[in-house]
């Protein structure tokens, strides 16, 4: 397949196209398509859709967090925005203190009303206890602010499927240990259904 690529404007062939979600990779880039609708919803935000992320003019009033962000995108975004890529790290103090490399999504270290836009893409299948990180993402938004989530998800199911089943410290295990992730050393705790969207609405 040939087309432009949003992000760092290569028109070429796109492979790999038999994985369209994780797949229809740019040649130049590496860019995935979720990566790529990622860079489009931001775009959309600013009518900047007609051109590539990489001939984006900087915008350093507007302020993202995101969580894991990967691929060629993040220094480009860091570069025009103020941007905010972290990792989560349970050993790590920084977690607790606001614009450094950790944070816990869980319990942001951020006052209400903090960020233009948050990004947890593929993300929240990993949450421990996902409802606390959709508040918490909700508090840390401007008002009007947009959240850009994917999650592996099923139209299909009217329920997300829970993996993992919470209770105190405990974790008990429903079904099989799925991880994702490089090396594959992130735990699944869920796949979503359509009951996210009620979910979502319900904590704003």
């Amino acid at each position: 397949m040939t087309a432009r690529c949003n992000i760092c404007g290569n028109d070429g062939t796109f492979v790999r196209k038999e994985h369209p979600r994780e797949g229809e990779i740019c040649t130049n880039c590496s860019s995935s398509s979720r990566l790529r609708a990622i860079v489009y919803v931001i775009g959309a935000q600013f009518s900047l859709n007609d051109q590539p992320l990489v001939a984006w003019k900087p915008m350093k009033n507007v302020r993202i967090l995101e969580s894991s962000g990967r691929g060629p995108y993040p220094p480009m975004l860091k570069e025009r925005f103020d941007y905010y890529n972290t990792e989560y790290n349970p050993n790590s103090e920084l977690m607790r203190k606001p614009f450094t490399e950790y944070a816990d999504f869980m319990n942001l270290a951020y006052d209400a009303d903090t960020f233009d836009i948050v990004i947890a893409s593929d993300v929240f299948e990993h949450v421990r206890e996902d409802e606390k990180g959709f508040r918490e993402i909700f508090r840390v938004l401007k008002p009007g602010g947009i959240f850009i989530l994917t999650v592996p998800y099923h139209h299909e199911w009217p329920q997300t499927e829970i993996r993992v089943k919470i209770e105190g410290d405990k974790e008990i295990h429903l079904l099989p240990p799925e991880y994702h992730g490089g090396g594959g050393q992130t735990l699944a705790y869920r796949t979503y259904g359509r009951d996210l969207m009620t979910r979502l609405r319900s904590f704003g």
